[in-house]
C-alpha cells in the first residue's frame, strides 16, 4: 500500500511538472497574468479619477471649477476642464512653483513632479502643468529628476531667469494681470511682477485671440487666462483643441488675456483632496511629471 500511494504520487509530480511548474510554463502564465493585472490596474486608476461633465461649481471658497463637452470638429472634440479663481474673494492667491534649492545648487532649477502630487503637497486648490522645460533624464523621466524651465517664471517677486523668447503673462502686488506682445519681458515688467508664468506665444491679449500666431492644429491644450478687470483667474485643459479654438473659448469665459503653456503629454490638471462637491485628485492627463504647475491657493469649505 505504501509503495502504491508513493507511486501515484510520483505520477502526479511527473504530471505537474510536465504541465504545469516548469519555469517554461510559469513564465508563459505570469506574460499572460501581468499584462491583464497592468490593464486591470489602469482602467480602475483612470474610472476612478474620471471626471465628466459638470456645472459650474464653487469647490472651495472663490474656486470653481465646471467640465463641458465641446463640439466635435475640425478644431475641437472631447471635454474641456477649467477653473475659475476669483483674486477678490480672501484667502485665494496664485500659485507657481518655486525653484528648488536642490536642484539650483546642481545647476538646475526644479525636479520634475506629478501635477497632483504639488497640489497635495503645496495644499493647493487647484492647478495644472506649467512651461516647457528641459531635463536631465535621457529615456524616461520620473518624479525628481532635475529639470529647468524653458520659459520666465516670477514666484512671489523671485525671477527665474530671462528667456528671450518667453512672452509674460504677470500679475501685480494688486493681483491685477498683464500681458504685451513682447520678448523677452522688459525689466519694468520683470520689476512689477509679484507672479508670472511665461509662454511661447500671447494668445489673447485685450479680448483678441491671436489668430497669425495660433494655427488650427488640434492637441491636448492647457492655458491660462485673466480677467484684468474683474480680477479673475482661468486654467483650462482640452482634450482636444486647436489654440485658436481655446482662446476663443476663453475669451467667452471672461479673459481678455491668456497664454498657451506645455500641453500635449503634459497636459494635467488636479484639484484638492478638500474639494466640495467634486472628487479630488487627477482631473484630467498628469501621465509625465513636469517642472512647474500653475494653481491656486484657497480656503476650503468647512
Amino acid at each position: 500500500m505504501r509503495f502504491l500511494v508513493r507511486r501515484q504520487l510520483s505520477q502526479s509530480e511527473l504530471v505537474i511538472r510536465k504541465y504545469g511548474t516548469s519555469p517554461t510554463a510559469r513564465w508563459a502564465r505570469r506574460a499572460l497574468v501581468l499584462p491583464l493585472i497592468f490593464l486591470a490596474a489602469a482602467g480602475g486608476y483612470l474610472l476612478w479619477t474620471y471626471h465628466g461633465p459638470m456645472p459650474t461649481t464653487e469647490i472651495y471658497h472663490g474656486i470653481f471649477y465646471c467640465c463641458e463637452e465641446v463640439p466635435s470638429g475640425p478644431q475641437s472634440g472631447g471635454l474641456v476642464h477649467w477653473v475659475r479663481a476669483d483674486l477678490n474673494v480672501p484667502g485665494v492667491s496664485i500659485f507657481v512653483t518655486p525653484k528648488d534649492p536642490q536642484a539650483v545648487a546642481l545647476g538646475w532649477q526644479y525636479r520634475l513632479q506629478f501635477t497632483m502630487s504639488a497640489v497635495a503637497q503645496q495644499h493647493l486648490a487647484a492647478a495644472v502643468n506649467g512651461t516647457m522645460f528641459a531635463t536631465d533624464a535621457t529615456w524616461f523621466r520620473w518624479p525628481g529628476d532635475l529639470a529647468r524651465s524653458s520659459e520666465t517664471v516670477v514666484v512671489d517677486h523671485a525671477v527665474s531667469h530671462v528667456d528671450p523668447h518667453s512672452y509674460l503673462l504677470w500679475w501685480d502686488d494688486n493681483l491685477i494681470a498683464h500681458l504685451k506682445k513682447q520678448s523677452p519681458p522688459s525689466a519694468e515688467d520683470l520689476a512689477g511682477a509679484k507672479w508670472a508664468i511665461g509662454s511661447q506665444m500671447p494668445l489673447i491679449v485685450n479680448w483678441v485671440v491671436n489668430t497669425p500666431w495660433s494655427g488650427t492644429d488640434v492637441d491636448h491644450r492647457t492655458l491660462i487666462g485673466a480677467d484684468s478687470v474683474g480680477r479673475r483667474v482661468w486654467i483650462a485643459c482640452f482634450d482636444r483643441a486647436s489654440a485658436t479654438y481655446a482662446g476663443e473659448y476663453l475669451v467667452k469665459l471672461g479673459a481678455n488675456f491668456g497664454v498657451t503653456v506645455d500641453g500635449g503629454t503634459s497636459t494635467a490638471m488636479a484639484i484638492g483632496s478638500e474639494a466640495a462637491g467634486v472628487s479630488g485628485g487627477r482631473v484630467v492627463g498628469d501621465f509625465r511629471p513636469v517642472a512647474t504647475q500653475f494653481g491656486f491657493r484657497a480656503l476650503p469649505f468647512k
